[in-house]
């Protein structure tokens, strides 16, 4: 598991009710294992399963009840989690795998609970890193891509780049990206290098369920080089985020690097 998890949230994708628990506790594991099965003529066969273990001690009675609700009528949520080193996040919609009830385990005076997660989806579409371009990207919906992944899918449409004032191509590789991120008091770095000869204008957008809350905007970089850094706090109420980049002419936004740790140099994971 990625050291330092502040806050998770599970999400009810239908309703966009969010719980957001607090006080994780740092014996919380994320176990993603590849499972090779030889089968009667020698082959080889292979999958994934994934098991996401989060302990919090939070103990307000609301939102263990609708966590209880939602695992007894086994209700599909999705999750996200964040810390100073990075995230997790598990776009795969998915029943709470507990099997039985949350109660607070009281034995060592802590008040914990235990929240269960799994997945043997062969595309899961569950990641965890530093660099949230990087971990909300793909999502397993259409067209399988070479080497397992999919293409990404939360791509943001060009016309919401009309008022920044660039020439946008929607053939561009990246057009922007977003993702659930329930969390109020984060901060959110970004940056993006566009590749030679092209210019990019990054943007952030933290949205509410329903509403647009606030948007910081870049300045369009020069040809080639990488953009000035842009950075919000996510505001009360924020459901989503969207990472934007507007490139001058049809090419690829490189290195698009979103961080929780105020830097902005490119890390790839």
């Amino acid at each position: 598991m990625i050291g330092g998890i502040k806050q998770f949230a599970v999400i009810n994708p239908e309703t966009d009710e969010v719980v957001v628990l607090k006080n994780i506790s740092a014996e919380s594991t994320y176990d993603p294992q590849i499972i090779e099965t030889e089968d009667t003529t020698g082959a080889m066969e292979g999958g994934k399963e994934t098991n996401l273990e989060i302990i919090f001690y939070d103990a307000d009675s609301a939102k263990i009840s609708l966590l209880n609700t939602w695992m007894t009528q086994n209700t599909p949520v999705q999750c996200s989690g964040w810390g100073y080193q990075g995230a997790v996040m598990w776009h795969e919609a998915v029943t709470i795998h507990n099997t039985s009830e949350l109660n607070p385990n009281a034995r060592d005076g802590l008040q914990a609970s235990t929240l269960r997660f799994y997945s043997v989806n062969p595309f899961q579409d569950i990641k965890v890193g530093r660099n949230l371009f990087k971990t909300a990207a793909w999502q397993p919906t259409e067209g399988r891509q070479s080497g397992g992944e999919y293409e990404a899918k939360r791509a943001i449409e060009s016309s919401v780049f009309d008022s920044l004032g660039t020439t946008f191509d929607s053939s561009a590789t990246y057009s922007g990206i977003e993702f659930l991120f329930p969390f109020e008091g984060v901060p959110i770095t970004f940056a993006v290098t566009p590749e030679a000869g092209r210019q990019a204008t990054p943007r952030i957008i933290a949205k509410s369920s329903t509403a647009t809350l606030e948007t910081e905007t870049g300045a369009q970089s020069n040809a080639g080089e990488r953009t000035a850094p842009i950075s919000i706090t996510t505001p009360a109420n924020t459901y989503k985020i969207e990472l934007l980049v507007a490139l001058d002419a049809a090419g690829e936004a490189n290195q698009a690097t979103a961080r929780l740790d105020n830097k902005s140099d490119f890390i790839n994971e």
